[in-house]
């Protein structure tokens, strides 16, 4: 298996009632509520799949210019405050 280069950056996409995550590595989410609970769900799912430890990793928005209306982008990256 390669090693995971971080950031990983992801769009997230409102359609018919949900915020959807791109697929990265294997893994989307999705929620209803918003579109930093899909990428935190997407988050929980990575640190599953690569066996870390709750916290480790963290999503926050990113700035992207001309995105259409109901896209987002988040990055996933090593939490700061993990550990602490």
């Amino acid at each position: 298996m390669n090693p995971v280069k971080l950031p990983i950056t992801v769009k997230v996409t409102y359609s018919t009632g949900a915020y959807n995550t791109a697929t990265v590595l294997g893994q989307r989410a999705s929620s209803t509520s918003s579109a930093e609970t899909a990428a935190g769900k997407l988050v929980d799912k990575l640190i599953t799949k690569f066996g870390l430890q709750p916290g480790e990793l963290a999503a926050k928005p990113a700035k992207a210019k001309g995105l259409q209306a109901g896209v987002s982008v988040w990055t996933i990256d090593v939490n700061p405050g993990a550990g602490a």
